[in-house]
Order: C-alpha cells, then sequence, then structure tokens
C-alpha cells in the first residue's frame, strides 16, 4: 500500500449504475496515494473515467450526455456518486442525467441542491460551465489540466488553468508579473545584437571578418602543422636508417648461421646412425617373426599326430557301440509287430458296432429336439406375457409422473427467494427503528399508517420494528408519530416488498402453501421417477430389444417346433428297447460306444507309430554301424603308415632347434630397441628441423635489413634536398600574422557577445522569478527520468525545450520535435509540477490517467514509475490501464474491474 497523501481532497468511493456498460452498478473504493485500476480492453476502464468527468463539467439538466446511455435503454437514469474528504470533511456528490435528472453536493453539515450544488463544486474544485451546450475543454480549469484522457498523453493544454497556476505562483514571486513586462533595454539590447549579429550567429558561431581570420588562421596552422609533420618523419627516417645499418654491420661481422650449419651437420649424421640402427632392429623383428611362424607350424604338426591317434582309438569305440545298438533295433522291431496287428481287429470291430448305434440315436435326438422346442415355446409365451405387463406398468407410471408438477429447480427457486426474503427483512430490522411499549393498563396500542389504515398492534412487552413513518394511538386518544431514519431504508424496505411479493406469486403459480409444503411434493415427484426409472429399468431387461423382437421370439419358437415335430416324424417311431423312457437305455450307449471307437483308433494309431519307429530306429542302427566300421578301417591304416614316424621325430627335432635359435635372437633384439629409444630419434629430428629453420630465418633476414637500408638511404637524400627548414619558416610567419588579428575579432565578438547575454538575463529575471517554483517542482520528477538534463518553460508556463546533456553535445531539442512517448512522458511530470504547485496554494490536485504511457518503452518505464510513486506520496493517483503486467512493482495491490452484467 503507497503512504496515504498529505493532500486536501481524496477520492475515496466511486460508485455509477445505469451507466453505459454498468447496467446493475459498480463501486470502486480508493486510496489517498496510488489507485491502479486494470481490466481488459471494453471492460468499461475509460467509462469510469469519463463517469468522473461527467459528474463535475457536465450539469444535471444536460442533453449532451446519450454517451452515457446503456445501449438501447432509453429510461436509464445513468447515475454517478462520488465519496471524497475535503480539508477533514467528509463530501458526497450524487448526480444522474436524463430520466432522473438529479445533483446533490454535500461537504460536511452543508447541502446544496441542483444548479447550486454544481456551482458550489466548480468554485471548489476550480472549473466552470459552459453557458449552453456540453461542457468544452476551455472550462475543464483544473481538473481538466491534471486529468489526462485515453489517447490524449501526448497533448497539454494550461490555457483553462492557467489563471489558477498565475495565483499560485503568484503567492511566491510578490510583484513579479510587472517585472515581466518591463522592456526599458530594449534598444540598448537590439543595438549589441545586430553589433554582434555582425561577428557572430544567433547560435554563437563565427561569421563575416571573424570567421574569415578563423579561417585563414586555421589554412596557416595546417600548412605549418604539414611541414613539422614532414620534418619529424625526415628525423624519425634517420634515426631508424642508422640503427638498422648498425645491426646490418654487426650481423656481416659475426654471421650467427655459420655456427648453426655447423650444429645442423651433427644433428643429421645423429639422424643417419639411429635410422641405420633403426633398419637393423626392423630386420631382426622380421626374423623373428619367421622363427615365430615355423614355431607354430611344426608344433601344429605334431598335435595333429597326437589328435590323429586319438580319433582312432575314438572311433573303435564308437564302432561297438553301434553294433550293441544295431542288435536292439532289430529286437524292437519284431516285438513292435504283434500289438500292431491286435489292435487294428479290434478297431474295426468298433467301427462297425458305432455305426449300428448311431442310427438308432439320430431318432432319439429327433425327440429331444420336439421337447426342447416344446419348452422354448412354453418360455417365450411368458416371457411375452411379463412384458406386456411391464409395458403397462411403464405407462402406468409415465402418468403418475406426468401429472406431478413441482421440480427440484422449482423447489431451489422458492428456497432462494425465501432466503433472500429473510435476508432483507434481516437487514431491514438493522436499520429499522425498534419501539418496545411496557404497560400494566393496557395490552397494546394501535399502529396507524400515514394514509389512515391500521398497521398492527404493539403488544406490551413485545418489540416491534417500524420501517415507514407511523404513528402510535393510546386508548385515550393520544398520538405518537414515528418517522425512521436512515439513508437505505425505504429502499431496503422497497426491496423486501418486492422480493415478498415475487415469492408469494411463485407459491400461487406452483399452488403450495409454503416451502415445506414444496419440498413434499418435489419429494414425491422424485419417488415416482424413480419408480419410472426402475419400470424402465425392468421393461428393459424383460425385452431388451423391445416387445416386437419378444413377439418374433414367440413365433419363431412355434415355428421350431412344428420343423422339430415333422422331423420327428419321418425318422419312424423307436423301438421299444431303445426309448428313453426303457430301462434298456440310459443314455449314454452312443457315447460309449464313440468312446471306444476313438480308444480303439487310438489304439491302432500308437501300435502302428510305434512299430514304424521300431523299424526307423533299425534302418538307422544299421546305417550307424556300417559308417563306424568305414572310419574305424581308415583311421587303423592311417597310423599304421610307416612314413609318419619319421616326419614325427624330424619336427621335434627342427622343433627344439627353432625354439632356441629364436629365443636368442629375442633377447638380442629386445637389447637394441632400448638402445634405440635411449638416443630419442623424435627429438633429434626436431633438432634438425629447428636449425633449418633458423638458418633459413637467420639468411632471409639479414637479406632484407641489407635491401631495407639501402632503400632507406636513397630516401633520406631524396628528402634533404627540399627545403623543409625554411619552408617551416616562412609558414610560421604567416600564422603569426593571420593569429594576431583573429584574436583581436575574437576578443571583440565575445564582448558583444558577454553582453548580450547580461542584458538578456536581466530581462529574463522577472519570468524566471515567477516561473522559480514550478521550474523547481519540474526539475525534480525530470531528474527521475533524464539526470542532470533540464527543462525550459515558455510564459506561458508550457515546457519548451528540454537539454540533455549526454546528446548531441549537450543541444536543447524542441518539445514538439520528441517521439510520442517522450512528449507524454514530458507532459505527465509537467501536470505532476502543476499538482504540486496547486497543492501549495490549497487547491485540489487528484489526478486521472487513463490508459497512460502505453508508448513508454521498457527501459524508461521504471523510471516512470518512480516518478508516479514519488507524486503518489503528495497527491491521489487514479491511474487506469488494461496493462497489469506492467504496473505490479508499484508498491500497491491491482485493483481488478469488475465484470459488467
Amino acid at each position: 500500500m503507497s503512504t496515504p497523501a498529505p493532500a486536501q481532497f481524496a477520492l475515496r468511493r466511486l460508485s455509477v449504475s445505469q451507466l453505459r456498460q454498468f447496467r446493475q452498478g459498480v463501486s470502486l473504493v480508493f486510496d489517498a496515494g496510488l489507485n491502479v485500476i486494470v481490466g481488459p480492453n471494453e471492460a468499461g476502464k475509460s467509462s469510469l473515467a469519463r463517469a468522473i468527468r461527467a459528474a463535475f463539467f457536465e450539469r444535471h439538466r444536460s442533453t449532451q450526455v446519450e454517451d452515457l446511455r446503456p445501449w438501447q435503454d432509453g429510461s436509464a437514469a445513468p447515475t454517478v456518486r462520488l465519496e471524497f474528504d475535503w480539508a477533514h470533511e467528509a463530501g458526497v456528490l450524487e448526480k444522474s442525467f436524463m430520466a432522473r435528472k438529479r445533483c446533490a453536493f454535500s461537504l460536511g453539515p452543508r447541502q446544496w441542491e441542483g444548479v447550486e450544488a454544481e456551482d458550489q463544486l466548480a468554485t471548489l474544485f476550480g472549473f466552470s460551465y459552459a453557458a449552453k451546450g456540453a461542457s468544452r475543454p476551455e472550462h475543464t480549469g483544473i481538473p481538466g489540466l491534471l486529468w489526462m484522457e485515453q489517447g490524449q498523453g501526448h497533448l497539454l493544454d494550461v490555457a483553462p488553468a492557467r489563471e489558477h497556476l498565475h495565483d499560485a505562483l503568484a503567492g511566491d514571486a510578490g510583484t513579479a508579473w510587472s517585472a515581466l513586462a518591463a522592456s526599458g533595454g530594449d534598444d540598448l539590447l537590439g543595438r549589441v545584437q545586430a553589433l554582434r549579429a555582425e561577428l557572430l550567429t544567433g547560435t554563437g558561431k563565427a561569421r563575416g571578418a571573424l570567421a574569415e581570420a578563423l579561417s585563414q588562421v586555421q589554412e596557416a596552422q595546417l600548412k605549418l602543422a604539414d611541414t613539422d609533420a614532414q620534418l619529424a618523419r625526415y628525423a624519425q627516417a634517420v634515426d631508424q636508417w642508422t640503427r638498422e645499418r648498425d645491426v646490418l654491420l654487426q650481423e656481416q661481422t659475426e654471421r650467427p648461421w655459420e655456427a648453426l650449419r655447423a650444429q645442423l651437420a651433427q644433428a643429421q649424421a645423429e639422424q643417419a646412425d639411429l635410422a641405420a640402427h633403426e633398419q637393423r632392429c626392423a630386420e631382426d623383428q622380421a626374423r623373428l617373426q619367421v622363427l615365430a611362424q615355423t614355431r607354430r607350424l611344426l608344433l601344429d604338426q605334431l598335435q595333429a599326430a597326437d589328435s590323429q591317434a586319438q580319433d582312432a582309438q575314438r572311433r573303435q569305440a564308437t564302432l561297438q557301440q553301434a553294433a550293441l545298438a544295431l542288435q536292439e533295433a532289430e529286437l524292437r522291431a519284431q516285438q513292435a509287430q504283434v500289438p500292431a496287428h491286435a489292435s487294428k481287429r479290434a478297431s474295426e470291430a468298433a467301427r462297425e458296432a458305432l455305426r449300428a448305434a448311431r442310427g438308432q440315436a439320430q431318432r432319439h435326438q429327433a425327440r429331444q429336439r420336439c421337447e426342447q422346442a416344446a419348452a422354448r415355446c412354453h418360455a417365450a409365451e411368458q416371457a411375452l406375457a411379463r412384458g406386456r405387463q411391464a409395458q403397462a406398468e411403464l405407462a402406468a407410471r409415465q402418468a403418475e409422473v406426468a401429472g406431478l408438477r413441482l421440480s427440484d429447480a422449482d423447489l431451489e427457486a422458492l428456497r432462494h427467494k425465501e432466503s433472500a426474503c429473510l435476508a432483507l427483512e434481516a437487514q431491514g430490522r438493522a436499520v429499522a427503528t425498534r419501539i418496545e411499549w411496557q404497560s400494566s393498563q393496557h395490552a397494546g396500542l394501535a399502529i396507524m399508517r400515514p394514509d389512515g389504515s391500521n398497521a398492527g398492534l404493539l403488544a406490551a412487552g413485545e418489540p416491534k420494528w417500524l420501517d415507514a413513518e407511523a404513528t402510535l394511538v393510546w386508548p385515550d386518544g393520544s398520538r405518537l408519530r414515528i418517522t425512521p431514519g436512515g439513508a437505505d431504508l425505504a429502499k431496503l424496505a422497497a426491496q423486501h416488498a418486492q422480493a415478498l411479493e415475487t415469492f408469494r406469486a411463485d407459491l400461487d403459480r406452483l399452488r403450495v402453501m409454503d416451502v415445506a409444503q414444496a419440498h413434499l411434493l418435489a419429494q414425491q415427484a422424485r419417488q415416482a421417477r424413480s419408480e419410472l426409472a426402475l419400470a424402465q429399468q425392468a421393461l428393459k431387461l424383460l425385452a431388451p430389444k423391445g416387445m416386437d423382437d419378444l413377439q418374433r421370439e414367440h413365433q419363431a419358437a412355434h415355428d421350431e417346433l412344428r420343423a422339430a415335430q415333422a422331423a420327428f416324424t419321418a425318422l419312424g417311431p423307436l423301438e421299444e428297447a431303445d426309448t428313453p423312457n426303457s430301462p434298456a437305455w440310459d443314455g449314454s450307449r452312443l457315447n460309449a460306444l464313440e468312446q471306444a471307437v476313438v480308444l480303439a483308433q487310438s489304439a491302432e494309431a500308437e501300435a502302428l507309430n510305434q512299430q514304424a519307429l521300431a523299424q526307423q530306429a533299425q534302418v538307422r542302427a544299421h546305417s550307424q554301424h556300417q559308417q563306424a566300421q568305414q572310419e574305424a578301417q581308415l583311421a587303423q591304416a592311417a597310423l599304421a603308415a610307416p612314413e609318419l614316424a619319421e616326419a614325427l621325430a624330424q619336427a621335434r627335432s627342427k622343433l627344439l632347434e627353432a625354439t632356441q635359435h629364436h629365443e636368442a635372437l629375442a633377447a638380442h633384439w629386445a637389447q637394441a630397441q632400448a638402445q634405440h629409444r635411449a638416443a630419442r630419434p623424435d627429438i633429434v629430428a626436431q633438432d634438425v628441423r629447428r636449425l633449418s629453420q633458423s638458418i633459413a630465418q637467420w639468411e632471409a633476414q639479414h637479406q632484407q635489413r641489407r635491401e631495407a637500408v639501402a632503400a632507406q638511404h636513397a630516401t633520406l637524400v631524396a628528402s634533404s634536398a627540399l627545403g623543409l627548414q625554411e619552408q617551416r619558416d616562412a609558414l610560421a610567419a604567416q600564422w603569426a600574422q593571420a593569429n594576431a588579428r583573429a584574436l583581436e575579432l575574437q576578443r571583440r565578438a565575445q564582448a558583444l557577445d558577454w553582453l548580450d547575454q547580461r542584458l538578456a538575463q536581466k530581462r529574463q529575471a522577472s519570468l524566471s522569478a515567477l516561473q522559480a517554483p514550478l521550474q523547481l517542482k519540474l526539475q525534480r520528477y525530470l531528474e527521475l527520468l533524464f539526470p542532470k538534463a533540464e527543462i525550459s518553460l515558455d510564459e506561458h508556463l508550457m515546457p519548451h525545450q528540454l537539454h540533455r546533456p549526454n546528446r548531441a553535445a549537450g543541444q536543447h531539442e524542441d518539445l514538439p520535435a520528441l517521439s510520442f512517448g517522450a512528449r507524454e512522458q514530458m507532459f505527465l511530470i509537467t501536470r505532476l509540477a502543476y499538482a504540486d504547485l496547486l497543492q501549495e496554494a490549497g487547491r485540489p490536485t487528484l489526478l486521472i490517467l487513463d490508459d497512460a504511457l502505453v508508448h513508454t518503452d521498457a527501459e524508461r518505464l521504471p523510471a516512470m514509475k518512480r516518478v508516479l510513486f514519488d507524486a503518489a506520496q503528495r497527491h491521489q493517483v487514479l491511474l487506469f490501464s488494461c496493462h497489469p503486467e506492467m504496473w505490479r512493482d508499484l508498491g500497491v495491490p491491482l485493483q481488478e474491474l469488475p465484470t459488467p452484467a
């Protein structure tokens, strides 16, 4: 919350009704300092600002306020009520337009009505009314100066409030207005300005003879400076040539690159030795790889011979196992033939018995289908009957629900209206006049209305509340008239009567005595609807697809029964021994025969499968035995070859020799590698590259220096013949003569300029003394926006020029030349300075800013917020905005605008 401003005026509450989009009315409460009212576009911010302006500037009988009327509401009476504090007194202004023209203004105990109230308001707040028609800008006075309309922030008109500002300034400046009009020194000032104009322009630049003299001085000075620069470059070139020549002679004497050549030759010889040593190591490594490969081949040969002997043993064992497996397979094949023949005979017998039984089973099943069809037909008839009964029950419940007239919504509406009546009655009693009479002689007093009708009886000891004028009548004829007070009592009574009338009208419409009876009827309606839902659910369970579907199912069951009876008759009658009622028929004979056939076929298939598996195993065993016999014979033949033993002996001898040679060569190669790494061949290679590059650089540098020294010497010889020193002496004399003439004219121009400024300052002194208080207040806000900047005022107290030292070398900027946003910022701080001045003069300084600073960029907006917050410490500020995100850091809560009804 902002600190309340110590102003004499503070708007506390704004209430409007039947005004533009606020048909049902809205009320806003304001603090004494900064107030930020936010809402989206068309939420009514500008409408509220317009309402405040209309309450002040428009006559209540004006016909020029059609813009306040709600759309398409010809009977509306736009009303504005303002509650405020003025010099520690409470004030209220209420003004209605159009359908109910009225103006009431009160301040403390004083009250005014109509035109008198408006005139008193204009005198108090510093504005006036138009003699005829709508209010115009020239009549708005102080509020018109301080209240910024939407889209008008870049404009400022001081004329309507200039008289008030002059009065406020005159209190500080005394007789400054007469001094401002004095013009005794104008002639002298004109002559001085004419003489000054011969030598200087209006902005202080040289002209005429002074400009010509300064130009001659500048031209001579440039030539002299150019000659001095040539002389300095010549001396510098001589020094540079001397230094380079000395270095060249030293290099030719010392020849440092020759020592580097010797070092390079030594490094190259060392690099060649290391290369030869590396080549020998590579050859030894290649021989080691060959020996390692020979050893691996010999080892593979010996391991192959061992594997061959082991393979011959494994193949002999495999042959023996294959022979045993062949014997077992032949025995199992012979054993599998017996059960295969037996199972085949049993399967044929079971199939014959099944064929005989199936014929009789068909006749039995046909009789069962007849019986099942008859049962389904009976069930369909019962379902159809139950469905018709549920349909009739549903129709009865629907008729019952249709006869009930009161719904839950009606009950809720009655309860709401009853609560509203009770709430209004309680509010009325809270502000009504409470009377209570105690008497031991009389039972009560009669209460009479102003029209003479009886309003009831005031019983002894029982309180009663009066919300309208009434008269108490004693038995002896004495009368006591009572007029209840309270501004809202009559309004509450009317609202209560209207709410009670609406409530009773709803009771009559619903044909109930009270809410309790309505509650009972609503409960009966809910019960009937619940029973209706149960009836609907019952019908849905009995006939999910409708009664027509039940009828179709009933007809289909009858058709199925007739078809089953015809099929049974076509098969002929059952034999006595095979009827279902006969003791010889148990209903499981066919199943037993079918199971026996299945078992017999399964047994036959299993026996045949076992026979086939045994025969396949016999064939595989015979094939495996032959293969194992062949492999065993081949392995034994290979082992018996005489050349194998000789080859193995030679391989063992060669392996021993290769291993010894490999070990000796590996030790020698490892030692050579260690020596090569210790010599650091990479560093030797770097030395060769470094020394080569150093020699090349030395030689190239020496050659470049020789060429540069020769070129510099030729340049110096050419420059020495130009006579630069003589040219310099002649130019210095020309410059001295021109400079003396220019200095004389400059002193004259400076004297005239100083005299012109002093005379102008004297003339401005009276105006500056008058504007000083306003200038000081304006400077306070300007420094928050532009530090070290200054702003000047014209004779009409309007901001005229802005001076910012950090822009364009401190050039003065005319305010009309500023951007739209910058003008809005300047005129806003000017309004705040006017407010400070008016506040000291005891005038009201409410500031209304409708959608202000929307054209201010993000860099300047924080400074403008500081300006607003500072002003709010002294004045009340109402800021309307549709950009709440801009103002969340102003230190005050944002007041959301209520949505219009």
